[in-house]
């Protein structure tokens, strides 16, 4: 579940080397509902997601949602909800990578 949160949040615009040394990004909406706050502690790059308002208001999609989608965004819905309001996860900084134009991928 880790590798597939983060990889849906790769899209990020991270200011790095192609080697990653260093972030300190985030990235709150006006709210703020959600807050995803991605930095480096030692050898390790920390993704934080808080849900601010709590869970009944996290994003479970992003895009173009049709009637015929509800069924399957209740479904995500609620195993997302299982995670709390608030989440840490950490993957090692040499498993890391920056793909040109602030893509990120990290595995842990």
């Amino acid at each position: 579940m880790t590798k597939i949160l983060f990889s849906s949040l790769i899209f990020f615009s991270v200011f790095a080397d192609a080697q990653v040394q260093k972030i300190n990004f985030k990235c709150v909406n006006k709210m703020p509902m959600t807050s995803f706050i991605l930095k480096t502690e030692n050898d390790e790059a920390v993704l934080t997601t808080i849900h601010h308002n709590g869970i009944a208001y996290m994003p479970v999609h992003e895009g173009i949602v049709v009637p015929n989608d509800l069924p399957y965004l209740k479904s995500v819905a609620s195993v997302l909800q299982l995670m709390g309001e608030r989440n840490e996860f950490r993957f090692p900084l040499k498993k890391c990578k920056i793909f040109g134009a602030g893509l990120m991928s990290c595995a842990a």
